[in-house]
């Protein structure tokens, strides 16, 4: 119940985005969900065990503002590319991050025990 009710703010952090983007451009808006993001995850990641309602709110903003993220990072990066190439270029990039979606969570237990939980944290805040 906890991830539906977080998955919920997705939405309107779609559609916010989506309204910032014609009102400040893409690069603006691209930085404030970013910024929302790492910060709500850091947020996230620093939740005492048991503590529900920090839980959900900063899940819920973690979900808003990463899937905001997302929405503005497909409207600005294939204007990173040439003409000629740009179908290509987002496609690998596309490809890339699908990935390391594969990856990341078969990677995230080798590093919490070789890293602990803080040094993944980091290195997922890195790879951001």
């Amino acid at each position: 119940m906890l991830f539906f009710l977080s998955t919920l703010a997705q939405v309107p952090g779609y559609f916010s985005a989506a309204w910032l983007v014609e009102r400040w451009g893409r690069k603006p808006t691209l930085v404030l969900y970013l910024l929302g993001t790492a910060v709500s995850a850091f947020m996230f990641g620093n939740v005492g065990a048991g503590e529900i309602a920090p839980v959900l709110l900063w899940l819920s903003l973690l979900s808003f503002f990463n899937l905001g993220a997302w929405g503005v990072l497909y409207s600005y990066t294939p204007e990173l590319y040439p003409t000629s190439v740009r179908a290509s270029g987002f496609g690998f990039a596309a490809a890339v991050g699908r990935i390391g979606g594969i990856i990341g969570p078969y990677l995230t237990p080798v590093l919490v025990t070789a890293i602990a939980i803080n040094g993944t944290f980091a290195v997922s805040w890195c790879c951001y």
